[in-house]
C-alpha cells in the first residue's frame, strides 16, 4: 500500500485532473488514480518562481509521471492560478 487511500471504483471516475504532478503528494495521487484505471490530466508548472526560494518541479519530472500513468494520460504546464490556462488544461 501507497498509503494514497482513494478508491476510483466507488468514485466512478474515469478522468481526472490532478495539480502538482510532477513530484511529491501530486505525483503520488497521479499514479495511484491511474492503476485504478484513470486517465490522468497531471499538471505542474515546470518554471521556477522568485517568489519561492527552491526549485519546482522540472518538465521532465512531468513526464516521468505520466510515463508511469499511461492509460493515455497527458502532461500539461501550466499555472493553475491563472484561470485562463486552467480553462485549457481541462479542455
Amino acid at each position: 500500500h501507497d498509503g494514497v487511500g482513494i478508491d476510483l471504483v466507488a468514485m466512478s471516475v474515469n478522468d481526472v485532473l490532478v495539480t502538482g504532478a510532477a513530484r511529491g503528494i501530486g505525483a503520488a495521487v497521479a499514479r495511484r488514480l491511474a492503476s485504478q484505471g484513470a486517465t490522468v490530466v497531471a499538471v505542474d508548472r515546470c518554471t521556477d518562481n522568485v517568489a519561492i526560494d527552491y526549485p519546482l518541479a522540472t518538465r521532465a519530472q512531468l513526464e516521468s509521471v505520466v510515463a508511469d500513468c499511461a492509460n493515455g494520460s497527458l502532461a500539461v504546464t501550466a499555472d493553475v492560478g491563472d484561470r485562463e490556462v486552467l480553462a485549457a488544461a481541462i479542455d
